[in-house]
């Protein structure tokens, strides 16, 4: 019988909220990209932070009661980032981090406008994914 073939990729674990303290805060990833959402789960949940993916077409008003971080896919053109944000600052004072490929300079510049807390080329935030989870971690303030 052949020896199954390594792979550098982990499989995440199933994910239950059980294991997670009630007091726990979370991350909102404002995408559709699977691929990026594993990375970003994967960072958050050893630091008891829980994850959560929102579709592009999400509302706002229906976000999970705690967010300290929502980071913002921007090749999303569902809504404009100005009335994202506008509708997520109406809901919660969490941290807004947008982000787009360094080719989205259009994006880039109305994400900046919007006043988003920060705006990123995706491979700054992907260098970054860590920083980012760590800032979120460390508040454990309720932002709701």
């Amino acid at each position: 019988m052949p020896a199954e073939p390594t792979s550098a990729f982990v499989r995440p674990t199933a994910y239950d909220d059980r294991r997670l303290p009630t007091e726990s805060f979370m991350i909102v990833l404002v995408s559709n990209d699977l691929m990026f959402a594993s990375r970003v789960k994967l960072a958050a949940e050893p630091l008891g932070l829980r994850f959560r993916l929102a579709p592009g077409s999400f509302d706002p008003a229906g976000l999970p009661e705690r967010p300290t971080l929502i980071a913002v896919d921007l090749h999303l053109a569902w809504k404009p980032i100005d009335e994202l944000v506008r509708e997520l600052r109406a809901v919660t004072d969490a941290k807004i981090v947008a982000y787009a490929g360094h080719v989205m300079i259009d994006a880039l510049r109305e994400a900046r406008r919007a006043e988003c807390d920060e705006v990123l080329t995706r491979g700054e935030f992907d260098r970054r994914l860590g920083e980012l989870v760590a800032a979120a971690a460390a508040s454990r303030t309720p932002q709701a």
